[in-house]
């Protein structure tokens, strides 16, 4: 608080305060011009006074100054308007933002209102910018004169002043305008001018809306006048008496209460032993605990060692705690000492020790354990001194005389030491402390193994919860000793020569000497003849039991299974017991017999058919096969994991031993192989329940494919699913084009962790075909075809926790597969339906395995695939509220179609009626939005390339939607259907002829839909032959039709009829009546839109010939003027368009809609007068009527206008094409074969529609791809390498040792796909990074981290898509694998890079090492992984090559095998807009 008051002080001065601040800041903005002026004539009295005094001076004094001032001019010149106003500017602008500052920190937001601290922080904001603008190199002193000359509020053209100045003048205004709203509410809130100290602390206390005080001092805010309190926080409430809970609990206003506390640590403090046992200690928490309240868990840990919270956890809290992930970490693992015995928890028994009471006689000590703690600590002390890392020590003790013994005998030694810490407390001081390394000394040793009030187990708890790592002196607890024993973690301090020694010392120091010569405590005794003794017994009983057996013969009777196994060790063949006792069922004995024989392997499979599954992995140990016994244990780790008790399946889950069995299974495959090793490591990765972010989920599923395992792969892509599920929709990307390769695409958004709904379906896409090609598996089980899917088995029966028997060691279990946990909650589905065989595991014939594991993965699938289209659908709804682009919202649709289609029309699911109506619902969403996204009246959404890709998936399905109700067709039924064929190439005949069908009841749509059916019929069986006058006559016939159903539609009564056409669509058929018409002249001229609906009907398939062959004015002449009549009566009739508009879309916008109507009218007058100008009178004058032109946008009819002569327009093509250009829908000119220049002109588009140009080869033309990227030297441009070095010079710096960094980012004209790994530059940029010794080469990779990290990234992304690819085209020998081994341990080094580079600067700093050690590493691949990144280098040139090739000429070659040459050729080169 005081230092709070002290800072405010600064902004309440009476002359310098808040106030002040921001006037000087308003008059320099507002007046800086005359205040430079007042200071030019303040200085020039300066100067003058100055010569006054100065006058009688001799004339070599003067002539001595005129030349020092000559010498050094610029001192005697007048400071300019431009340094003036920085000066100026620095000095108000730094006293302002300071206050502001100090207001936003220390005056609460409550009081200043939210609107007035967001203006503050824009304030600052917009003060920095003005101070950049102005201290720009080139800013000219006159023009800056000039520019404060005007008012604040004056608006400045560029005619005045450039654009550099015109930005200075409006953030000018804006901190003006921003600074006087501020000064206003601040005055209006009552803020005062100037306060004093006693002022300012009452204003604190009573504005405050937080404070934070100790219980006891919450005592003063009784007397204080502030507003109610509400809520109340107590922290370390179970340690808090309840009487002093009281005292917060009684201030005014409060109403609720959080308390947080630890019940299992140490209570209150309570000297008096008569107040402890009366309950005086108690807490409030605890007093609300035992009453029943419910208490909420905070299950998470982020300060212990998994070793150390291990205990804990089980002891204390029941197992509900988890690690949090930077525990578990790699890194967080510390040995501070070398040797086991100081690993992150260590119990170290220190045997003749010896506790005495203090000379007060009222608490212990263990001088013993003193010498021991001083030996550690100055071990410690040498390890940091090497290291200089910083380390922070904590030595707790339970006894006070013990701690004064450790500090006495530490005194100042280690005071003063910058980055090593050493503090002595007991256990109850150090509740709440947190410290690198804990050591406990807890002095009980006795014969007795009294303990005291070491019992308390809340005492206990804190000592073990402090440290990061931990490490213990004797104790007699028997359970932690116990599990300390259990998990290697306990020594004896002998094993150690140093602390053997410090024993030594001590004990003769101290007269204890005798007590190392006693025979019954010596540390130093042999352990080993106990084993020797224990084999001579077996051997005695072996031959004892052999004997009796000779000497009873064959009537030996058997009276127990422990005789049983007496008994066949007698047999002379050992083949002979084996299957005497497995006929018998007895599998325990038969387990003892193999092991006492040495038969580990065999022993192993016994002990996976009783169900001891981690008893096989250490048989399997014992056998040396530690890559099985690794694996074993995953797969128990991962079947647990599912199905602990009470679980129902996914997610995987935590439970006891889970982490200590994961790293055995990792030290189990050490001891195969390296790569074996890191496959372990990754798989554990995995099963474990680290928090883990999205990139390294990621990096997860990428390892796994590259190590090819299926595990793996379902399990992260499930992860990377779940996440998607997860995230809130405003935390989803949009992407507006179309993802061509959703691999690639998916990679990079995940590696920046990021989502899209892009990423959300190819990971269910990629997981739903996992899941698939098991229920695949589980269909070829019974028959036992599944070598196809043998992996998927594999994993399937791991899941599930099922084992199948070896066929030839047990025969009789051929057709059946064991249960590893018979209680998992899809075994319960089978009603006890299993056999249960004497001394092994539950099983199961095939065929119930087979329905039982169908119906889980259905269940599974279902499930998912449901969460997943709920996904979508707020997806949808979010992209509609949020106003996405329609390819969003068209795209999510058309991924909930999909999705629910095949959740619907799967062989697998056998889907309830209740799921089949639920997912019907989602298939008819898109179905029911298809046509408004679609055929919008807003053109231009649908006139890009992104949204006609999705036009063909829902279409069909959306038609015989419509053509498929009962009653008849509406007109705007009609309309919907004809609009989609026209907009569709995809349709069928049969499609075709069930919709003229439908259509009975409207004579003149029946007549053009049966003549479309003809017309597209014909093309098909036709190709490419001539066509002759039947063609033309068809056509000609075709635009009749349609203009007799148009006509028909128009002359209905709308008003009266129910379901009319909409405007929209109507006009759609309009303008596509009028580019068939226009077709006829032999070219024609339309707008993009039209256009590309008109080309996508064709399918790509022209032939000009028909429309060469036609005069257009003869028979077309009344059509013309039919769609010129209803243009005038819909622009004319204004009323009745608005009346038709709202008729058809209750919730639409009549005004918005209607000026979109009006303006495609007017595109349509355009076209008229273009195609048909010189045989009708098009009504160009209709766009000079105000009301119309008031519609229209300003830009269209600015550049329409420029041809106005009163009344009447005189337009141009070329007025017309830029006008198009304005309202983003170009204008196109195709050519039909007839010679079209007269109509060239810079902003249209020309097509030539001769035949033999392909349909990609159009689309190419109308949407030209953009050639704008930048790209790093680790990529060169994608060209052929035979292509590359034909005059033309590589994009990489030849300077080898030049840093890739440093190096220029080149502008190549590139795709953005076309860009491909250059793996000379990795292995450049490695070295680069490895030479980070100097502090230049420090600020040089500190400046171009950013770039150093997109690069790494980058990499990954190749390496991982390269290598995918590989994946998938090729078979492995051990070779390639040994290669991907390699590959993944690249991976996980440069995802280490990333994370080292992805920090705060001064952590970068101190990364410099990790860096450079990183890159060594990473450099030391070179050998093993060059050769095969250069074959990836080559494989994807040649890949992107051929695919360059294919998408050239591939494609324009059908149909004209004569012009192979010429179209591969002519593609590539002929890339111009006009085509010729």
């Amino acid at each position: 608080m005081d230092y709070r008051i002290k800072r405010l002080q600064e902004c309440f001065v009476q002359l310098t305060g808040w106030k002040h601040r921001f006037t000087s800041m308003l008059d320099f903005l507002e007046d800086c011009v005359l205040q430079y002026h007042i200071f030019l004539e303040n200085e020039t009295k300066k100067r003058e006074g100055k010569k006054c005094k100065h006058r009688n001076k001799n004339a070599n004094e003067i002539k001595q100054k005129k030349s020092k001032n000559k010498t050094d001019g610029d001192k005697a010149k007048m400071k300019s308007f431009l340094q003036f106003v920085r000066e100026r500017f620095k000095h108000n602008a730094t006293s302002l933002r300071n206050c502001l500052l100090l207001f936003l920190t220390h005056i609460p937001e409550k009081y200043v209102l939210e609107i007035n601290f967001q203006n503050m922080v824009t304030l600052i904001r917009l003060l920095e910018s003005f101070e950049t603008l102005l201290l720009q190199g080139n800013v000219a002193s006159e023009k800056l004169e000039e520019l404060f000359s005007h008012s604040v509020e004056e608006y400045l053209s560029q005619s005045i002043l450039d654009e550099k100045f015109l930005l200075l003048q409006k953030t000018r205004s804006e901190c003006h305008s921003l600074s006087s709203n501020l000064l206003n509410s601040l005055k209006g809130l009552g803020l005062p001018k100037s306060m004093g100290k006693r002022s300012l602390k009452d204003f604190c206390f009573e504005k405050a809306s937080l404070f934070f005080c100790t219980a006891t001092s919450s005592y003063n805010l009784h007397t204080v006048d502030m507003e109610p309190l509400y809520f109340l926080v107590i922290d370390e409430a179970a340690q808090l008496k309840e009487s002093e809970s009281t005292i917060p609990l009684k201030l005014m206003g409060i109403k609720h209460a959080i308390l947080i506390g630890d019940e299992c640590q140490l209570p209150a403090m309570v000297e008096s032993s008569v107040s402890d046992e009366a309950g005086f200690g108690r807490s409030l928490f605890q007093r609300l605990s035992s009453l029943g309240h419910k208490k909420h868990l905070l299950n998470i840990q982020y300060r212990m060692h998994p070793s150390i919270s291990f205990f804990p956890n089980l002891k204390f809290y029941h197992n509900q705690i988890l690690d949090g992930p930077n525990v578990k970490s790699i890194s967080y693992k510390q040995c501070y000492l070398p040797g086991p015995m100081f690993g992150p928890y260590s119990f170290i028994n220190i045997l003749g020790g010896r506790e005495e009471l203090d000379e007060v006689g009222h608490s212990r000590r263990n001088m013993v354990e003193v010498s021991v703690v001083m030996n550690i600590l100055q071990n410690l002390h040498k390890a940091w001194i090497l290291s200089k890392k910083k380390l922070s020590i904590g030595v707790v003790s339970p006894y006070k005389a013990q701690v004064v013994a450790i500090q006495q005998q530490l005194g100042h030694m280690y005071e003063n030491r910058n980055g090593f810490v050493v503090k002595v407390k007991s256990v109850d001081g150090f509740q709440g402390g947190e410290e690198d390394i804990i050591i406990i000394s807890t002095v009980r040793c006795n014969n007795g193994g009294y303990i005291g009030f070491l019992s308390n187990p809340q005492r206990v708890n804190v000592a073990l919860t402090r440290a990061r790592t931990l490490t213990r002196s004797e104790s007699v607890w028997e359970t932690l000793v116990r599990d300390a024993k259990d998990r290697r973690c306990f020594f004896t301090a002998d094993e150690d020569k140093d602390l053997a020694r410090a024993i030594f010392q001590v004990k003769k120091e101290y007269d204890q000497f005798d007590e190392l010569h006693n025979a019954e405590r010596i540390p130093f005794r042999s352990q080993r003849r106990k084993k020797n003794i224990g084999v001579v017994r077996r051997s005695e009983e072996i031959h004892k039991t052999e004997q009796g057996f000779r000497e009873g013969g064959c009537s030996y009777e058997i009276k127990d299974n422990k005789s049983m196994k007496k008994f066949v060790k007698a047999f002379d063949s050992m083949d002979l017991g084996r299957n005497s006792l497995k006929s018998l069922n007895c599998f325990d004995e038969l387990l003892l017999l193999e092991e006492e024989s040495g038969n580990f392997l065999d022993a192993s499979s016994i002990a996976k058919l009783r169900g001891d599954i981690l008893l096989a992995a250490d048989l399997l140990q014992g056998a040396g096969n530690f890559k099985e016994a690794s694996s074993l244990t995953l797969n128990y780790v991962f079947f647990n994991s599912l199905w602990s008790h009470g679980s129902k399946g996914w997610p995987l889950k935590q439970f006891s031993r889970k982490e200590e069995l994961l790293e055995r299974a990792k030290s189990l495959a050490k001891s195969d192989s390296n790569q074996f090793y890191e496959f372990v490591c990754m798989e554990a990765e995995i099963l474990s329940n680290d928090q883990t972010n999205l990139c390294r989920i990621n990096f997860q599923f990428n390892a796994s494919k590259i190590y090819q395992s299926i595990r793996g792969e379902i399990l992260s892509a499930r992860k990377i699913l779940d996440v998607h599920l997860h995230l809130n929709t405003i935390e989803y990307e949009w992407e507006d084009e179309l993802v061509l390769d959703p691999v690639m695409f998916s990679e990079e958004k995940i590696s920046k962790s990021k989502v899209s709904v892009e990423t959300l379906v190819y990971f269910w896409n990629y997981w739903k075909e996992k899941i698939v090609n098991i229920l695949e598996y589980l269909e070829r089980l019974e028959t036992q075809d599944v070598n196809d899917y043998r992996s998927y088995g594999d994993f399937c029966l791991n899941y599930l926790g099922v084992w199948k028997p070896d066929e030839v060691q047990y025969k009789n279990l051929c057709n059946f597969y064991l249960l590893l946990n018979s209680d998992a909650d899809w075994v319960r589905e089978l009603n006890n339906r299993y056999a249960q065989r004497r001394g092994m595991l539950p099983s199961i014939d095939v065929s119930l395995l087979v329905s039982a594991a169908q119906g889980y993965w259905n269940s599974e699938l279902f499930y998912v695939g449901k969460e997943v289209l709920c996904n979508l659908e707020a997806l949808y709804k979010h992209s509609v509220k949020s106003s996405q682009s329609m390819f969003c919202q068209f795209s999510s649709l058309a991924f909930i179609y999909d999705t629910a289609k095949f959740l619907l029309d799967a062989k697998f699911l056998c889907n309830r009626q209740h799921d089949v109506k639920e997912l019907q619902k989602f298939v008819e969403l898109p179905i029911k939005e298809f046509f408004g996204y679609v055929f919008p009246l807003d053109w231009r959404e649908t006139s890009k390339r992104n949204m006609i890709s999705l036009r063909g998936r829902i279409l069909v399905e959306v038609i015989s939607k419509c053509i498929g109700l009962k009653n008849k067709l509406s007109y705007g039924q009609i309309g919907s259907v004809a609009a989609m064929i026209l907009g569709s190439g995809e349709l069928h005949n049969e499609l075709l002829g069930q919709v003229a069908k439908r259509c009975d009841g409207t004579l003149p749509w029946k007549a053009f839909l049966e003549s479309l059916q003809g017309t597209m019929g014909s093309e098909s069986e036709q190709g490419s032959e001539p066509c002759n006058n039947e063609n033309e006559l068809r056509e000609v016939s075709l635009v009749q039709k349609f203009h007799g159903a148009l006509l028909d539609t128009y002359g209905v009564k709308w008003r009266k009829t129910h379901d009319f056409i909409s405007p929209a669509c109507f006009l759609y058929l309009i303008e596509r009546l009028l580019i068939m018409l226009s077709c006829f002249w032999g070219y024609f001229l339309t707008t993009k839109s039209s256009f590309v609906d008109w080309f996508i009907h064709l399918d790509g398939k022209i032939d000009p010939t028909p429309f060469l062959q036609t005069n257009v004015q003869q028979p077309m002449g009344h059509v013309i003027e039919f769609i010129v009549h209803i243009v005038q009566q819909l622009l004319h009739n204004k009323e009745d368009t608005e009346e038709w508009i709202r008729k058809c879309h209750n919730n639409t916008n009549v005004k918005d809609y209607h000026s979109l109507v009006v303006l495609r009218l007017a595109v349509v007058v355009c076209l008229l007068h273009l195609n048909f100008g010189k045989c009708i009178n098009a009504p160009l004058e209709l766009l000079c009527v105000n009301y119309i032109a008031n519609q229209l946008p300003q830009e269209f009819c600015d550049v329409l206008y420029r041809g106005r002569k009163r009344n009447f327009l005189n337009v141009n093509v070329n007025m017309i094409a830029e006008a198009f250009i304005k309202i983003g829908n170009p204008l196109v000119i195709g050519s039909l074969g007839e010679n079209c220049s007269k109509f060239m002109c810079p902003d249209a588009i020309f097509v030539d529609m001769k035949a033999g140009r392909c349909k990609e080869e159009i689309l190419g033309i109308l949407f030209p791809e953009v050639e704008s990227t930048e790209a790093t030297n680790l990529y060169r441009e994608e060209l052929p390498t035979d292509r590359c070095d034909k005059g033309k010079s590589s994009n990489v710096s030849p300077s080898a040792s030049a840093s890739l960094t440093d190096q220029d980012m080149n502008k190549q004209k590139t795709n953005d796909g076309n860009l491909v790994m250059n793996p000379g530059n990795i292995w450049k940029m490695f070295e680069s990074l490895n030479l980070v010794d100097n502090e230049n080469d420090r600020k040089n990779m500190k400046s171009n981290a950013a770039t150093i990290k997109a690069d790494v990234q980058k990499i990954c992304c190749h390496l991982i898509a390269a290598t995918n690819g590989l994946i998938r085209k090729k078979h492995f020998d051990s070779e390639d694998k040994s290669q991907l081994d390699e590959a993944a341990g690249m991976l996980e080094e440069l995802m280490q890079l990333y994370a080292t580079l992805d920090v705060s600067e001064p952590e970068l700093i101190n990364n410099t090492s990790t860096v450079g050690e990183l890159s060594k590493r990473l450099q030391s691949r070179r050998l093993t992984m060059e050769p095969f990144l250069n074959e990836l280098f080559l494989q994807q040139c040649k890949g992107k090559e051929s695919d360059s090739d294919i998408a050239s000429g591939g494609n324009c070659d059908e149909g004209n095998n004569d012009s192979k040459g010429k179209a591969s050729t002519s593609s590539a080169t002929n890339a111009s807009i006009t085509g010729d």
